[in-house]
């Protein structure tokens, strides 16, 4: 019972029973917690002082300072894991947060939407899988092409060294230093020979591109809309 009104009451009339000194407990709705300057409200039970313990919607997570919220579970300290949707994640200084499971260190891992990447300096995301090294490799939208300071990315599939070839959009050409990309099929040395819509013309040096066929020397023809004329002097 409270002391009259004229005195200090030490406790305050609760729905349930009297909490001690406000200065010292607050409310909580199944018991009382102890020392509002130690601990605060549970909607479970009683988390130990606020300055090491934060409310948790299952338990009581550990001190404050090491530990934080998670919707499933307590995680570990805060300065080394973090929240994860499914469970906890390790240390957050070595993993990071995975919306399938845990990725190994964040300096080594990334986050990757079916599974976990190797090490981040090595390897970056794939929508399907894990791509080798990415200093060696990139992303390929169908599958993993090989090193990139020789491949790049095709639609379709990997072509060959960069600086070799380029990308087709039906095949592989090749050497970029001897060819070009042709939208049907692969154009001779690009020293010699230019792109043509429906077919490769022969040496740039001496033909030129004809929207129908191939015309003959530059220096003799030029392009007309239906066939070849001569030499551009006659």
């Amino acid at each position: 019972m409270c002391r009259i009104r004229s005195q200090m009451c030490w406790g305050q009339l609760m729905r349930d029973r009297c909490v001690e000194s406000a200065d010292r407990y607050v409310q909580s709705s199944d018991r009382c917690v102890e020392s509002a300057d130690r601990y605060v409200q549970s909607s479970d039970r009683c988390v130990e002082s606020a300055d090491r313990y934060v409310q948790s919607s299952d338990r009581c997570v550990e001190p404050a300072d090491s530990y934080i919220q998670s919707s499933d579970r307590c995680v570990e300290p805060a300065d080394s894991y973090i929240q994860s949707s499914d469970r906890c994640v390790e240390p957050a200084d070595r993993y990071v947060q995975s919306s399938d499971r845990c990725v190994e260190p964040a300096d080594r891992y990334v986050q990757s939407s079916d599974r976990c990447v190797e090490p981040a300096d090595s390897y970056i995301q794939s929508s399907d899988r894990c791509v080798e090294p990415a200093d060696s490799y990139i992303q390929s939208s169908d599958r993993c092409v090989e090193p990139a300071d020789s491949y790049i990315q095709s639609s379709d599939r990997c072509v060959e060294p960069a600086d070799s070839y380029v990308q087709s959009s039906d095949r592989c050409v090749e050497p970029a230093d001897r060819y070009v990309q042709s939208s049907d099929r692969c154009v001779a040395s690009a020293d010699s020979y230019i792109q043509s819509s429906d077919r490769c013309v022969e040496p740039a040096d001496s033909y030129i591109q004809s929207s129908d066929r191939c015309v003959e020397p530059a220096d003799r023809y030029v392009q007309s809309s239906d066939r070849c004329v001569e030499s551009a002097t006659v």
